[in-house]
């Protein structure tokens, strides 16, 4: 069995008792541990949101149905070409050709569909054209020039009815987007510290074309700036981003922070927590400071040594929570003996060795 104090110094051995005493009469976080709700007691309403088992959407569902047939409203333009009334007799029809390839090129003239939804036309007036093919209103016009205003004789009537230029609906897009600087000292935070801006455009998209497929940008995923757990205690200051797809207890919070997990800051400074198995002190006692909506908190005492046995005492991690890792009594004040008296005594027991195989010589 090793002699401790005369293996060291009187002086040095009196301080560290004295250092001892001191941190047993004054106390320290150790001593003086956060109480918290037992992992097991935990209410539902205060546990953390499960983020696994979710579904990616079904992008099908953000397309508008399309009918099977372009059906005409207010803006659409229309190229009308009726021999003898719109164009002369024998006359080449005008041919329009449009600039982008999504538009097949149109014979006639140009009319508007107005915003009534109708359409005007010489000696006939208006026709509602809103709601139709273009198959059903040049039946339509046919008819309107041929059986009911006798214009055009039946059978010998030419009448051509395209779609010179599709209506379009103006689509505001706005953007949330992150600066390039990073405000914080560390690179490697991901979202953490970067400032974000907002922008917008106008763009015109044609019918049937206006969803959230085809707007592009139009879909607004926010920074996850805020998804974010914090570290304290014998696991040091740090920050780190939660996963997005799957849940994070409290031991894999505990190892991304000793690990220096990525896309986080802060080191652990403790020494091994309870997770190790080491021969050393570990901590045990892992405190989870959880914001309420209220504004107010809620401690959550997990015992870790409890969790790996027990997986129900895993506590979830939500965004926001401060993990703090500290020594219960006990593994506080053998902590203390061990890196303050049981090293010292070693070192110098390993010292006076030396001394004395030296002297042999």
């Amino acid at each position: 069995m090793l002699n401790f104090h005369k293996s060291m110094p009187s002086t040095k051995w009196h301080i560290l008792c004295v250092l001892l005493l001191t941190v047993l009469l004054n106390g320290c976080a150790a001593i003086h541990p956060i109480k918290g709700i037992p992992a097991q007691y935990l209410p539902t309403e205060y546990k953390a949101e499960m983020r696994s088992g979710k579904e990616t959407i079904d992008l099908s569902l953000l397309r508008q149905p399309a009918p099977s047939h372009y059906l005409l409203d207010s803006g659409d333009v229309l190229g009308v070409y009726i021999e003898g009334v719109l164009g002369q007799f024998k006359d080449v029809p005008p041919v329009h050709f449009p600039q982008t390839q999504e538009v097949a090129p149109s014979l006639g003239y140009p009319i508007p569909i107005r915003e009534n939804g109708t359409i005007s036309l010489p000696l006939i007036g208006s026709i509602f054209a809103r709601g139709l093919t273009l198959t059903q209103l040049e039946e339509t016009i046919r008819r309107k020039y041929t059986t009911e205003k006798s214009i055009l004789r039946e059978g010998r009537d030419r009448i051509l009815i395209s779609l010179q230029k599709p209506r379009s609906y103006r689509v505001l897009v706005i953007r949330q987007e992150n600066a390039n600087d990073v405000v914080g000292s560390s690179a490697g935070n991901l979202n953490l510290g970067r400032s974000k801006r907002g922008t917008g455009r106008v763009i015109n998209l044609p019918a049937y074309s206006n969803d959230v497929l085809h707007d592009g940008d139009v879909v607004f995923i926010e920074s996850r700036d805020t998804e974010i757990f914090y570290t304290g205690g014998l696991l040091g200051g740090g920050q780190y981003t939660l996963p997005r797809d799957y849940d994070l207890d409290i031991l894999g919070a505990i190892s991304i922070a000793q690990a220096g997990g990525s896309g986080g800051s802060g080191k652990s400074t403790g020494g091994p927590s309870a997770l190790n198995q080491d021969v050393t002190i570990s901590a045990s006692n892992a405190i989870i400071l959880r914001q309420l909506p209220n504004g107010t908190q809620v401690p959550i005492k997990v015992d870790l040594y409890e969790a790996v046995r027990n997986p129900s005492q895993r506590i979830l991690i939500q965004p926001g929570d401060y993990v703090i890792l500290q020594y219960t009594k006990s593994e506080a004040i053998a902590a203390f003996v061990e890196r303050h008296l049981l090293e010292g005594a070693l070192f110098g027991l390993a010292a006076s060795n030396l001394q004395s195989g030296g002297g042999g010589r």
